[in-house]
């Protein structure tokens, strides 16, 4: 495969980097006859966006769709019911703004699971039946650190790192698991086949549970060997079925098996792109490609399924497209989301082309 060069932007300057060229044909751009002015731009053209990786004149294969801070931003207002309630009580969820937003999901249906931290919140965002929750409570439990969220056959899944606990309920608070013990500050969360996968970052490992909460097995142990983590944080199964983790203080994402086997390593550490410096979310997507966001480098980054890096997007700043600590990412479908936690939104990317 003959590699092309283009120079990316990193936090500490430009830095030339060897792209794949199989880039060019994931990640094609649109191109075709029009005005003078960028159509990826124009605001005429339904396929405009915000803003593009790579930079001009590179063939654009990442486009910034939207920012959202608060339901508003995506076309969603509460029931007359509850605005006339939140009247009288003075709960107002439509006029509520993410504070500091840390993990995402996204399930087939296309909604989407906002944890926030520093609300102690957590929301639930239907696009289709243009509706909403924001939740601080479950069951008896007062939120504190929500952190981690999955979203699976309309139930979501809910790690809070203070409680030390994982809670699984309906949109309705019903709840439908309740895990604490041996967790102790539990993160990440993914489900795949049945198995609920819990990160413990306290105690540098993954706890594997049935969706009953019957304990099946345990994955790793403190240590910088393969298979190994130091504070492992957020965690994504890729569609062959491998688990990703952030292994944060290591600088990697560990790719594992599901018996815990390891497998390869993405990223290591360092300040240049394609490698990691303090990685947090981890998302993959249908198509093979790995998203990790770096909260140090204030971007995310692209790799292949095999951890070839392909492309670094976005940098530190507050304007669309730029990222102040981000956190979580999700992907579904054509949609990659990031937690632009300080920044308090939520950035939604797309590919430009439909990738093959």
């Amino acid at each position: 495969m003959t590699p092309f060069h283009s120079v990316l932007q990193a936090r500490q300057g430009i830095i030339p980097r060897t792209l794949s060229i199989g880039l060019l044909v994931v990640l094609t751009g649109c191109h075709g006859h029009g005005p003078a002015q960028d159509p990826l731009r124009d605001p005429a053209n339904p396929h405009a966006f915000q803003e593009r990786w790579p930079s001009a004149p590179e063939p654009a294969r990442i486009g910034l769709r939207l920012t959202f801070g608060s339901p508003a931003d995506l076309g969603l207002r509460s029931s007359a019911l509850r605005r006339l309630a939140g009247w009288f009580t003075g709960n107002q969820p439509d006029q509520e703004r993410l504070v500091r937003p840390c993990g995402l999901a996204m399930d087939d249906q296309g909604v989407i699971c906002v944890t926030d931290t520093g609300s102690g919140k957590v929301w639930c965002l239907d696009r289709a039946k243009k509706e909403f929750h924001i939740w601080d409570k479950v069951g008896s439990y007062q939120l504190r650190s929500p952190v981690g969220i999955a979203r699976w056959q309309g139930v979501n899944y809910l790690a809070d790192s203070s409680l030390g606990r994982v809670l699984a309920f309906t949109d309705d608070l019903k709840i439908r698991l309740d895990l604490a013990d041996p967790l102790v500050r539990p993160s990440g969360l993914a489900i795949d086949h049945d198995e609920l996968f819990v990160v413990d970052s306290a105690n540098h490992r993954i706890e594997v549970f049935g969706l009953d909460g019957r304990p099946l097995r345990r994955l790793g142990r403190r240590g910088v060997q393969p298979g190994e983590f130091n504070f492992p944080t957020h965690i994504a199964i890729d569609p062959s079925g491998r688990l990703l983790v952030t292994d944060a203080l290591n600088g990697r994402i560990q790719v594992l098996g599901r018996d815990g086997a390891a497998l390869r390593v993405i990223g290591r550490l360092g300040d240049s792109s394609g490698q990691l410096s303090r990685p947090k979310g981890v998302a993959a997507d249908s198509f093979g490609h790995v998203y990790v966001a770096d909260a140090l480098f204030d971007n995310f980054q692209i790799f292949d399924g095999d951890g070839r890096f392909l492309l670094p997007v976005g940098h530190t700043g507050r304007r669309p497209g730029e990222f102040w600590l981000p956190s979580g990412v999700a992907a579904s479908g054509h949609q990659i989301l990031v937690a632009d936690s300080y920044n308090q939104r939520v950035q939604v990317f797309e590919y430009v082309a439909t990738p093959l």
